[in-house]
This record gives C-alpha cells, structure tokens and sequence, in this order.
C-alpha cells in the first residue's frame, strides 16, 4: 500500500469513518435471521418514535470481526478489521492486510483522533473536530459509533420529524440544523437505510445494514456498507461482519514505539 493511501485508510476508519454476565458469541453468518413482523406502524406518531427507540441497539462494551472492502477515491483495499467500542467513550479500530500484517490502527474518543500508520512508522494526532473536514459538524461522537450498529444519528428521532409507512418500512425524515436525513425502516423498526445530506458543505453520508442478527436478544447488522463523499474526496467501506461479541470487558491498547514520527 501506498503512503497517501494508507494514511487515508486509518483515517477512514473514524469517519464511520469502537460487565456483569458472560456475553453470547455470534458467529455472523450462522446468527439467527430476524424474521419479518407483522405489526403494521402505530398511527400515534409520539408512539411510533418511541417503538423505534426501544430497538435500537444497547450496550456497554461491543467487540467486531469483520472483512471489509475500502475504497478511497476508488482505490480499493480488502482488508480485515477489529473494532471495538465502549460506548459513548472509546472507539478501537485495527486494520489488517495480507498475512496478517496489521497497518494501521485508530483510537477515537470525544476529544481526539489517534492513528498509527505502522508501515510508515508514523502517528498521527488530530482533534475530534478533524473529522468536519470530511464530514457535516452535526457528527459526532456518538454519531460515529451508531454508524457500526444501525443506531439512528443522534436527534433524529423525533415526534417533528416527517414519519410515513411505505410497503411495510417506516420512513423517517427531517432537517437538523443544516443536515437534511432521511431513514428507512423494516417492520420490525431495524434501520436499513440512514441518508445524511448537507448541502450546505456539499456532504453526503449514506449507510445502508442487511442480514440482521440476534446476539444476546439484540438486533444487529451483518451487513454495512457506508459511503461518504465530502469537499471532492470519496471514501466508501462494506463490512461483513464475522463476529460479534455484547457487553464483555474490552481494552484498547494504543502504545506508539519510539522510532515513530509524530505528526500533529
């Protein structure tokens, strides 16, 4: 991998683009399917926003396996990728190339953004507000971490937003401050679809999940594949979930060796 695209890879990764009883393991395929519902959306829209709110996914500490195909500017990469997450605090990504050499790892928090480039034993340190170069400012932190489990953006939500009943899937949309959404639901109220568009700063963001698994009786998706365009540049991620592991301890080791560059 080249330099340039190396870098943008690690920095794809925090775009996206990561306890009290023993957690159930999920080997994603083999997880049980969610089968379709038949109860048809609440005419109460107060009552429907509340529904959906009850599904979204809930947890202390998340830790994911999963194939992934990036793509920056086209440039395409398959890679594997670990990521885990306590929630509204820390988000760990490492990514793994051929022969199971790592090349790139990121730690996110609220307040910053971290990335080793280990094939060019460089580090990287960025505050969060880094991301808005690629990215609407209505995204944040936790933004970020609802992007790996079908969790809608932040402030979405909410009895004002335009709700409808669409051949069976829930429609969600509405305007936050300069960023117009639109969400698409299933009957069972599991986000297929979260659309983000700022025009303002010419930014889009589009997420789309499938194959939804049960793990310790939680929804969550098999399949993500998330694509954001921002100020000309490109950066598109399909992750196929392997494994999924709810709610066990969980560290974030982050040591950068000495020889690295430091670049701020």
């Amino acid at each position: 991998m080249k330099k340039n695209t190396l870098n943008k890879l690690a920095l794809a990764l925090t775009l996206l683009a990561f306890t009290s009883c023993k957690a159930k393991k999920a080997s994603l395929p083999s997880a049980t399917t969610v089968p379709p519902a038949v109860e048809k959306p609440s005419a109460d829209q107060g009552e429907l926003v509340n529904s959906i709110q009850a599904k979204q996914p809930v947890f202390n500490t998340l830790s994911i396996k999963a194939k992934a195909d990036l793509k920056i500017n086209n440039n395409s990469n398959d890679v594997s990728m670990a990521i885990r997450i306590k929630n509204a605090e820390t988000i760990w990504v490492s990514v793994t190339a051929i022969a199971g050499i790592e090349v790139a790892r990121a730690l996110i928090t609220p307040d910053s953004i971290k990335i080793m480039n280990r094939l060019q034993n460089e580090y990287t340190r960025k505050p969060f507000n880094y991301i808005y170069q690629f990215t609407s400012k209505q995204v944040d932190f936790k933004a970020i971490q609802g992007l790996f489990t079908a969790n809608a953006f932040p402030g979405t939500l909410t009895p004002s937003a335009s709700i409808d009943s669409n051949e069976g899937q829930i429609v969600v949309k509405g305007k936050l401050e300069s960023l117009l959404y639109n969400m698409v639901f299933n009957s069972n109220k599991n986000l297929l679809k979260n659309e983000l568009n700022d025009a303002t700063n010419d930014q889009k963001l589009n997420v789309n999940y499938d194959n939804f698994g049960v793990v310790k009786d939680q929804e969550f998706p098999q399949l993500v594949n998330i694509n954001s365009v921002a100020n000309n540049k490109s950066i598109a991620i399909a992750l196929k979930y392997n494994n999924i592991i709810l709610d066990e301890p969980v560290d974030f080791p982050f040591n950068v060796p000495k020889r690295f560059t430091v670049k701020d």
